[in-house]
């Protein structure tokens, strides 16, 4: 899918050790991958070794939440890959405007592209999985949940591919995002033994696969799973040293206290809210920042 019969094998070889060290969340043979990455462009220019620079920034920046340097490095990304005719240049373009409006939390401008993309290739699941994300941010739930029901009757399994593996955990957070119970059990069963890994891959940066089966276990009331999850998935945060991540589980996290509803839940629930906004407000996730103003306005003893 990255066009690899025109690219060395060395380089060849580089991505798929990034995309093995990203997938099983091993952040310091992910970064020291990206780092070579950028030595092979340095010590040789040619353009496959340019453009597999520009990703691994790309997915470092991506990894770590900075969407300022993030979108930079798509847009040198893109003009690189239209300079070098690349076959694989609208593959990743569409894949790295996706994660900026992801990290930011502004999918809805995007929902006519991504019908487009949709019904130009039906056949790719994780197009299909992204509209659907991308019509519950546009607040077209009903159209979201009619998609997530037709997956569900064509048949959600598990799957090793990275690119099968992004869909899954796109359908879970849009299956988490809706409430939809019978979807977050079919999709916890597929991804459950995946949960120390994450859903990123050179082009798409994903996440830990733990915070979408941490939101789905609040979904379904498994509180206890829910609590593990997260505690994975924060862990990961450090690992990558990921502000996105890192806010988007203490925001779920909160969601999730506040579900529980246990003695103690409420008031901790307003400290780990309150941390993942101040995270979330100074690196503009405005999808995050909504997310957690949304829980406190909903919370009884809302400090002043």
């Amino acid at each position: 899918r990255f066009g690899f019969k025109s690219r060395g094998l060395g380089d060849v070889y580089k991505r798929q050790m990034l995309n093995t060290g990203v997938r099983l969340g091993m952040a310091a043979e992910t970064y020291e991958a990206i780092a070579e990455l950028n030595a092979a462009a340095a010590r040789l220019p040619l353009p496959m070794f340019t453009l597999g620079a520009h990703l691994g920034r790309g997915l470092d920046a991506g990894l770590r939440g900075d969407i300022a340097a993030y979108e930079a490095e798509a847009t040198a990304t893109y003009q690189h890959t239209l300079e070098i005719e690349d076959e694989e240049a609208g593959f990743i373009f569409e894949g790295q405007l996706f994660h900026t409006a992801y990290m930011r939390g502004d999918l809805a401008p995007i929902l006519d592209l991504s019908i487009q993309i949709m019904n130009d290739r039906p056949e790719v699941a994780l197009y299909r999985a992204a509209a659907a994300l991308i019509h519950v941010a546009a607040g077209l739930t009903d159209e979201a949940r009619r998609l997530l029901d037709a997956e569900l009757d064509l048949g959600i399994e598990a799957s090793v591919d990275m690119f099968e593996i992004q869909a899954l955990t796109t359908w879970a957070n849009a299956a988490a995002s809706l409430g939809h119970e019978r979807a977050c059990e079919r999709l916890t069963e597929v991804l459950e033994h995946l949960s120390t890994e994450t859903s990123g891959h050179l082009v798409f940066v994903g996440e830990p696969i733990a915070l979408s089966l941490g939101r789905m276990a609040t979904v379904l009331r498994r509180f206890d799973d829910a609590d593990a999850y997260l505690d994975t998935s924060a862990q990961l945060a450090e690992d990558f040293d990921g502000d996105w991540i890192r806010a988007m589980t203490l925001a779920c996290r909160a969601q999730m206290l506040v579900r529980r509803g246990a003695e103690g839940d409420h008031d901790r629930a307003h400290a780990v809210a309150a941390r993942a906004l101040e995270i979330a407000s100074a690196q503009d996730y405005r999808g995050v920042v909504a997310m957690v103003e949304d829980l406190t306005k909903a919370l009884p003893g809302r400090p002043g």
